[in-house]
């Protein structure tokens, strides 16, 4: 039996505020349902949720559902400046964003601030951004910052430039190009908290293969043994999609989307499942189907 707590479940907020995956039904979560999510989740001791201003209109309606008694701990992220010009101007677009996300989520302060696009820290403008969140840091507007980022080469050249508190990655049963050569325990051993996201790869490994999105039908198979595999060892893709990560000793939290309060006692009864087991087989090396930034409009 694992001994991984439920709180390294997070809830993740971006069906909140926008027709969010493979499986969006046309509009975002009520607000009546996002209440009735949070409320479970704050039940069952889950105490993170992961935002954005490039969500719709998600951190404004966390604002409105989470009620005053109701302790979370608030993720953010700072959309991409990369069609900013200019040092200032960028930093200026910065501030204005992280000032939208406090008086949306009606908060003095959050837990933590990332940069939704790792690419602006190494360019010119790097130093003087980071400067800029560490100053928010010693503020105390948010207690970490960090970044979310997709590749092994520019993490690790990011972690060696600056010293961020969390990094944000996609791990996922098909996409685990992150957890060779104990890249993940060479993050920890600096002291970086790590969120997984992607946990579900935005729906794609609840899919059945006969339901795939056209895209994917070069990959058909692979996602018929997936299936397979989870049938197999007596498990749902969902268990054993959240099994996966659960055993991830160096994963602080795992970030699932939900649509429902249903969904997500449905997502917490899976993650406690009693099972182990290898799944470095089911691995997809076809970069195009397991990052969502080269998949078409679908």
């Amino acid at each position: 039996m694992s001994t991984a707590s439920i709180k390294k479940l997070a809830i993740g907020s971006a069906q909140f505020g926008l027709d969010y995956g493979l499986s969006s039904i046309g509009q975002p979560v009520p607000e009546r349902e996002v209440r009735s999510i949070l409320e479970l989740a704050a039940q069952n001791d889950i105490e993170l949720i992961d935002t954005a201003a490039a969500y719709g209109t998600a951190e404004a309606v966390l604002g409105k559902t989470i009620d005053s008694d109701l302790n979370f701990r608030i993720v953010s992220k700072i959309p991409s400046t990369n069609s900013i010009t200019g040092v200032q101007e960028k930093l200026g677009f910065i501030k204005e964003c992280f000032e939208n996300s406090l008086e949306k989520l009606k908060r003095q302060n959050i837990h933590a601030l990332l940069l939704h696009n790792a690419d602006e820290l190494v360019e010119n403008a790097g130093a003087a951004i980071f400067d800029l969140l560490e100053d928010w840091k010693q503020q105390g507007l948010v207690e970490k910052i960090g970044v979310s980022a997709y590749e092994h080469e520019k993490i690790e050249e990011i972690i060696d430039r600056y010293q961020f508190d969390v990094i944000q990655i996609p791990i996922n049963v098909f996409d685990q190009r992150l957890l060779s050569n104990e890249f993940l325990s060479g993050i920890k051993s600096r002291g970086i908290e790590i969120h997984a996201r992607s946990a579900f790869l935005q729906g794609l490994l609840l899919i059945t293969p006969e339901n795939l999105p056209r895209y994917f039908q070069p990959i058909e198979k692979h996602i018929a043994s997936w299936h397979d595999f989870a049938r197999n060892i007596g498990l749902t893709p969902l268990e054993a999609a959240l099994i996966f990560l659960r055993e991830i000793e160096e994963i602080d939290y795992i970030i699932v989307g939900t649509r429902s309060r249903e969904q997500l006692e449905e997502t917490i009864a899976s993650f406690q499942k009693d099972s182990t087991f290898d799944a470095s087989m089911l691995a997809c090396e076809e970069v195009e189907f397991i990052d969502p930034r080269m998949w078409p409009a679908l």
